[in-house]
């Protein structure tokens, strides 16, 4: 996940990540590292918001798609825990 360390939406989606038993969640705060990630970010997903969600090296969106994905159980399966 590439998240803001100022950002509620990255706040959430890191939560809601972090409780779902049986994985492990990977994030980067692009506000502490240099510019040039979060313009790579950009170039490959045309999204200048964050979180950037990523499952299995797929990009399945922010935190809004995030628990959308969780709210059908399609979470899950994406993860392999279903």
């Amino acid at each position: 996940m590439y998240s803001a360390t100022y950002c509620p939406y990255c706040d959430e989606a890191k939560t809601l990540a972090k409780s779902i038993k049986g994985i492990s969640v990977g994030t980067l705060e692009l506000d502490e590292i240099d510019d040039s990630v979060k313009q790579a970010l950009i170039a490959k997903t045309k999204q200048r918001t964050v979180p950037q969600v990523y499952v299995k090296g797929e990009f399945v969106g922010g935190c809004s798609d995030l628990k959308a994905l969780n709210s059908s159980g399609k979470l899950k399966a994406k993860l392999g825990l279903d």
